[in-house]
């Protein structure tokens, strides 16, 4: 609490001018201020198990919002910024699905199921929250209500699918998912054959968890709200994995190791060939997009440990913004909200509550 205190107060020093954001623009990457800038919520296990935490865009004002033993990940801010989605394993062996407000408090559990729940997301129109689940055999993606209830199964796979991401306007959605075989596109092979190989091979995977065959990696996958009209969106011998869809609608950003380590990949939601936004020999995941766009924060371990950096959306100005020797994981960009009639202003005097970065 007294770090929170002391935000607070910090905070309210910085608005003492006034509370007109919009006029007050400053460098984005300068750490000495963090006026008009957005916040970024990620994992972390610098306290020694993995936490949520928040901070600016730019790297400043981090504030811890979970302090328990149990391993709390995957946050996902729900639409208009007042509440945080988190995977933890505090209640029972296998992580379950979380919410707490944005200042960390009043954590609830949502899901109430013991089996394995991961990777949390909002609907853009905050109706609907879709996760990945083992609730009835292997991870599957469903669909449930705030409060938990009507869930709904969307995927019907034996293979394992992860990882959903909305599009921007609420009608698909993107996952991963090792379902079909890789087939060099040179080479001939009959349909029968694939699905047999399919089958056989899925099923091994699924009873022993064994099989290293790369023509199973986990592949880009695109299918409407409700599970209908899946699609295969990308397709190599590599693993293509965490898809994260643009503000705009248009890409799809997700990680791969098809130049051999993890990069940061965009493709177009149309298909066609991904562009390498990375290009390091070090891994790079958890691609995660500002509200506008412009920027990609993502994790890499270019500097040891796993850390948060962002970068623009063509991959170019790379900023490192977390330096531990803990690693910092699953980076999430808050919602754009408006600050002229939004009534929790971040940065703004007599409108924020200590804990609020």
């Amino acid at each position: 609490m007294a770090n929170r205190a002391l935000l607070g107060a910090v905070l309210l020093a910085w608005a003492a001018s006034g509370c007109d954001l919009a006029s007050q623009a400053t460098d984005p990457f300068d750490r000495n201020s963090t006026e008009g800038l957005g916040s970024i919520a990620f994992a972390s296990e610098r306290e020694g198990d993995f936490d949520i935490y928040a901070m600016a865009e730019n790297g400043a004002t981090l504030v811890r919002l979970t302090t328990h033993q149990g391993r709390d990940s995957s946050p996902s801010w729900s639409p208009d910024g007042s509440k945080i989605l988190f995977s933890t394993a505090r209640e029972v062996a296998n992580p379950e699905i979380y919410a707490m407000d944005f200042t960390g408090e009043n954590p609830f559990n949502v899901s109430r199921l013991p089996q394995a729940e991961a990777n949390p997301v909002w609907s853009p129109d905050g109706t609907q929250i879709t996760f990945d689940s083992r609730r009835d055999g292997n991870s599957e993606i469903y669909a449930m209500s705030f409060d938990g209830s009507r869930v709904q199964r969307l995927t019907h796979h034996r293979a394992e699918d992860r990882n959903p991401s909305w599009s921007p306007d609420g009608t698909q959605i993107t996952f991963d998912s090792g379902r079909e075989i890789y087939v060099d596109p040179s080479k001939e092979i009959d349909p029968e054959e694939i699905e047999a190989l399919e089958v056989s091979a899925i099923l091994v995977n699924q009873v022993a968890r064994t099989l290293n065959d790369s023509s199973f990696n986990p592949q880009i996958y695109i299918m409407d709200a409700d599970g209908g009209n899946v699609r295969r969106l990308t397709s190599s011998p590599s693993r293509d994995r965490e898809p994260s869809w643009s503000p705009d609608g248009s890409k799809i950003a997700f990680s791969s190791d098809r130049a051999g380590t993890p990069d940061i990949y965009v493709v177009a939601v149309e298909g066609g060939e991904p562009v390498n936004l990375t290009r390091s020999s070090f891994a790079d995941t958890s691609p995660s997009w500002s509200p506008d766009g412009s920027k990609i924060a993502f994790v890499s371990n270019r500097l040891g440990a796993r850390d948060i950096f962002t970068m623009q959306s063509n991959g170019k100005d790379v900023r490192n913004l977390t330096q531990t020797v803990y690693d910092d994981i699953e980076p999430a960009w808050m919602p754009e909200i408006d600050l002229d009639t939004r009534d929790r202003c971040l940065f703004c005097s007599g409108q924020i509550s200590f804990g609020r970065f």
